[in-house]
């Protein structure tokens, strides 16, 4: 890990060896897997299927995992993130991940193996299987994915929506520095718009990107701001996952490295079902993204 990374999780290198994992990774498969312009919906959807899940098997929910903790937790975004992937730049969801910044405690983990989004009428999700193919800590060298890692450059892949009301002395870019500076990021060195995310044979802009969420308190953000596309350099190396903003727990305002690695890994579970006590070693597979 660089000497100057930095994010809003900083912390000794050594204690985080000892820590509990932070993030489990989900490979999604065995159904028509939903276009990345739901990223929201579908994040929405996992979150209610890991609540559901865990609280019956253990017959309460971690803190953890409970997007209504103690006002500390949600004030310092330690509550989890449930972040839709597209791993391979197709337009298509081909990953879920589970970031929860307090930590997936080994008592209980083993229940997330139980996990099985059901079929909604809405339409969101088909049938789906879920495979746990990577678990460890978001700050960890050798993380899968374009969502986790470090890394000093930042592009959009969901669309920015800002949670606050936008004044003529408050646009966009200024609630994305001011979020950023809140968030104990460090001060951006260039902030460029971006008119749409690039995906295989095509482009999404961002009013083609569901902003909404179909159930809870708040549907919307306070801006009422159809979204943005940011592209985002910082001096220093910056971890991940990156998402500010409305329904940045759930899959909106979600950024990836630059020159990230692509190709989807081939591990191991990385859950243990309840019989078993720890997960298997695993090994990670990828191929460097080819050059634009």
């Amino acid at each position: 890990m660089d000497r100057g990374e930095a994010g809003a999780e900083t912390e000794a290198p050594r204690l985080g060896a000892l820590r509990a994992p932070t993030t489990l990774r989900w490979f999604l498969s065995g159904g028509e897997l939903p276009p990345m312009t739901w990223a929201l919906l579908v994040g929405e959807r996992f979150q209610d299927a890991v609540m559901g899940t865990v609280a019956e098997a253990l017959g309460d929910l971690p803190d953890a995992l409970n997007p209504h903790g103690t006002e500390g937790l949600r004030q310092g975004h330690q509550h989890p993130f449930y972040l839709p992937e597209d791993a391979d730049g197709d337009g298509v969801i081909d990953h879920v991940v589970l970031h929860a910044p307090g930590g997936l405690d080994k008592a209980w983990r083993w229940a997330l193996a139980l996990v099985r989004p059901a079929a909604s009428e809405d339409g969101v999700l088909a049938p789906l299987s879920l495979t746990a193919d990577w678990l460890g800590r978001a700050e960890m060298a050798a993380t899968p994915g374009h969502l986790l890692g470090s890394g000093r450059v930042w592009r959009s892949v969901t669309p920015y929506v800002p949670n606050v009301h936008l004044k003529p002395k408050l646009g966009v870019e200024d609630a994305l520095k001011r979020e950023l500076k809140q968030r104990g990021y460090p001060e951006p060195s260039a902030i460029e718009p971006l008119a749409a995310v690039r995906i295989k044979g095509g482009w999404l802009s961002p009013e083609m990107f569901a902003t909404e969420r179909l159930g809870g308190e708040k549907t919307r953000g306070a801006s009422g701001h159809p979204g943005t596309l940011w592209r985002i350099r910082f001096d220093l190396s910056v971890r991940g996952p990156l998402a500010l903003g409305f329904g940045c727990h759930l899959g909106l305002g979600l950024f990836r490295r630059e020159g990230h690695l692509l190709g989807r890994p081939k591990l191991d579970p990385a859950l243990p079902s309840e019989a078993e006590g720890r997960p298997r070693a695993r090994k990670v597979a990828v191929e460097r993204e080819d050059a634009k």
